[in-house]
């Protein structure tokens, strides 16, 4: 007689216990395959997204994604601001490996362009910390492009301050060494107004002491003269005095001409400086007058300037003595020069009238 079973209890049958015991199996399998699956995508995972950071004059924007068996990927940007106010971009692929909260990898470039940079990074204290073998470390946080555009545009902003702060600074620096340079430029020339004034009145008076030669001159010329005239007879030996004579009165007219010429190259010379002299006065004055920008510091132009007058006075009291030294030398020149030439026609004439009749 059978037993009755009891209630709740099924016998199972041998072919069910076999595909109850396959389907444990392969749940094992699977659950083992997924517990070797998920460190591989965790550690991507974990690390994934998008980082922002930087200083004063710097941002940086790291974005990582994950590329499957442990691989990430992304883009490392930096735009940092120099001394000068320029912003400075790199922006380079990125390619690594993941592990959990950390990575390494490298930043490529092309040898030309510095070559790959290694770079790695750990989450740590809510952020990204990064290095990299260019000099790079710092502490980035999960953030969006968005934010790194407008660090830029800060950037660019702080960039336009400088340089614009770089122009001010440097406009003035060229405005201080402008009128640096016009000071010495003005007290150069008050020391050429002084050396001037020093050296053309006694120049002159050293023309007017050679120039006295134009009166001895003629006096020379008086006498060989009156000695032309005792010279009468018609011989040779005579002929030959008066030729003599009258050679002697030209000698000493060419001398004398040799003076004046040296008068003459004395007072262009003396013209010349003082007209040159003249133009750079009128173009100190100028100077002087013109006003200054309230931030720049002039007191040497005004120091130079403020001896300008007495430079002045000095330098037209002395073109006037010397323009009237010179008036003088000329007058006697012209005197002297007026009674040689007529002692010279007087001795050609006597030499026509007495010439040696063969």
């Amino acid at each position: 007689m059978t037993e009755p079973v009891s209630a709740g209890v099924h016998e199972v049958k041998p072919e069910r216990r076999v595909r109850w015991r396959h389907r444990a199996v392969l749940r094992i399998c699977r659950l083992s395959l997924l517990a070797m699956l998920l460190p591989l995508s965790a550690l991507a995972g974990d690390i994934a997204g998008s980082y922002v950071g930087g200083g004063k004059d710097f941002t940086v924007l790291l974005q990582i994604l994950p590329a499957g068996q442990g691989r990430v990927i992304g883009r490392f940007r930096t735009t940092s601001l120099d001394e000068k106010g320029k912003l400075r971009i790199y922006d380079r692929p990125f390619l690594g490996a993941a592990n959990g909260e950390s990575f390494v990898g490298k930043l490529e470039a092309s040898w030309d362009n510095g070559g790959d940079v290694a770079i790695s990074g750990s989450l740590g204290g809510g952020h990204l910390l990064v290095s990299a073998a260019n000099g790079l470390k710092v502490a980035l946080r999960p953030g969006e492009e968005a934010q790194f555009n407008r660090a830029v545009d800060q950037l660019g902003q702080q960039g336009t301050t400088i340089q614009q702060q770089a122009a001010s600074g440097e406009a003035k620096r060229k405005s201080e060494r402008a009128l640096a340079e016009t000071a010495r430029q003005i007290s150069d020339l008050q020391q050429r107004i002084s050396v001037f004034s020093n050296v053309e009145p006694r120049r002159v008076e050293a023309q007017a002491v050679a120039a006295q030669r134009y009166g001895i001159v003629t006096q020379h010329m008086k006498e060989k003269f009156t000695q032309l005239q005792l010279v009468t007879q018609q011989t040779r030996e005579a002929e030959g005095d008066r030729t003599i004579l009258g050679a002697d009165m030209r000698s000493l007219g060419i001398d004398a001409a040799n003076v004046h010429i040296d008068v003459r190259n004395a007072q262009f010379d003396f013209e010349f400086q003082a007209a040159r002299l003249s133009k750079s006065v009128d173009a100190a004055i100028n100077a002087c007058g013109r006003d200054a920008s309230a931030d720049v510091d002039d007191t040497a132009l005004r120091q130079a300037c403020a001896l300008m007058p007495s430079a002045t006075t000095t330098l037209k009291q002395t073109i006037k003595g010397v323009q009237d030294g010179y008036s003088i030398l000329k007058n006697a020149w012209s005197t002297q020069r007026s009674e040689q030439e007529g002692l010279i026609a007087s001795a050609h004439e006597f030499l026509r009238q007495h010439a040696f009749q063969r």
